[in-house]
């Protein structure tokens, strides 16, 4: 198949879907697509990817990625997000009549957090355009389809994914760098996070947990990997609850490097407010660690359901994804309690957090890992073209 995939984001912007997008087009690529990605994020040059940084010019972006549509020719458009680009994406695939694809994240489908009536206005537009132009639209998460329900008779959910060969605990015992964390971190419990440090991930309100779990386990080290708009907050914070010996916020990774965090760790947390599929907790469940997570959106699906493989604890009063994360004073202090005393149990019962980890990984095995993702998608793929 000749397919064009847009993206409003990409690398090296680092982000769930910014890492899903990468991993879809290189194995579409392995698999004999011939793909091309249009995405509106700045970058380095790279072959078969066309950068266009958006400057508030709808004409100029439409008129570059109409022109690429012409030279490709491609077969499909898999556009990511319902959102500016997937608009625009639409308009020419309904000039040249290119059956389009949507995949829904978060951007565009949920509304934006605190906006002003008039980008939550636009963002509703390109929402109801991109979703009405598409042929077929694919949800990462039953939430993130609850979230536009009036296209339900056109999607399939195909959840994000992860590698389970990359991500595989025993790929990483003999790691001289993974050695060396060992040695450095010697007698600590981890707790880790791999989240940006932005509101909806909820990093801040692990940190107000933070001291209920050092008063249960003095040896514990917060291990904080990625950055975000709230880091300078955050590290005040740390302070002022006196963490800095329990906290370590060791800032951006690749994701190359996650794994031998990962394999370090001795519970991850997922302390959200919005998640679609979070690729992040699928490679915590690869790894086989034992995960503690807030019981809303597509955390509930990757961890929950009546053999769940995780700790689902009640953060917030929703359980639909939501991107204005209330203020830390908002949450009650007994769902802080709640939270540590759900790392705390599983640091204290090595045979529950061992039996977690092992059936985490198997159900992630099964669903979301990308031998049975990408099969999925290039059959909605030639579906969407035979349909036209």
């Amino acid at each position: 198949m000749k397919i064009l995939v847009v993206s409003d984001t990409y690398l090296p912007l680092v982000g769930g879907a910014e890492v899903h997008v990468y991993e879809l087009v290189r194995r579409l690529r392995k698999a004999g697509h011939d793909v091309c990605l249009y995405t509106n994020q700045a970058g380095p040059a790279e072959d078969g990817v066309v950068r266009v940084p958006w400057h508030r010019n709808f004409y100029e972006v439409y008129r570059t990625l109409d022109a690429l549509c012409a030279e490709f020719k491609p077969e499909v458009i898999a556009a990511h997000y319902s959102y500016r680009l997937a608009m625009i994406a639409g308009f020419s695939a309904l000039k040249r009549r290119i059956p389009m694809t949507v995949t829904l994240h978060g951007l565009g489908t949920l509304p934006e957090a605190y906006a002003a009536w008039r980008p939550r206005m636009q963002n509703w537009l390109y929402r109801r355009l991109s979703l009405a132009l598409a042929s077929r639209v694919i949800a990462t998460s039953q939430d993130m389809l609850d979230a536009v329900p009036y296209v339900a008779y056109k999607t399939t959910i195909v959840p994000n994914a992860a590698d389970g060969k990359l991500y595989d605990p025993a790929r990483w015992i003999d790691d001289a760098a993974v050695r060396a964390l060992r040695e450095k971190y010697a007698g600590r419990k981890i707790v880790l996070t791999v989240r940006r440090l932005n509101p909806k991930c909820g990093i801040q309100y692990l940190v107000e947990a933070m001291p209920e779990i050092v008063k249960a386990h003095p040896d514990v080290l917060y291990l904080m990997v990625g950055a975000g708009r709230l880091e300078k907050e955050i590290r005040a914070r740390v302070q002022a609850l006196g963490l800095g010996k329990h906290v370590e916020m060791v800032g951006p990774l690749p994701n190359s490097e996650t794994p031998r965090y990962f394999a370090l760790a001795d519970v991850v947390v997922f302390p959200s407010t919005a998640e679609s599929t979070s690729i992040s907790c699928i490679e915590a469940m690869l790894m086989e660690k034992a995960v503690v997570a807030s019981r809303v959106g597509g955390l509930i699906e990757l961890l929950g359901g009546p053999e769940p493989v995780g700790r689902l604890i009640q953060l917030v009063d929703n359980e639909h994804s939501d991107y204005q994360a209330p203020p830390i004073a908002a949450i009650p202090p007994e769902r802080y309690s709640a939270m540590a005393e759900s790392i705390v149990g599983l640091l204290d019962d090595p045979v529950e957090n061992r039996r977690l980890g092992t059936a985490s990984r198997k159900r992630a095995l099964v669903r979301f890992e990308w031998t049975p993702v990408i099969t999925a998608t290039e059959a909605i793929y030639r579906q969407t073209m035979s349909k036209g």
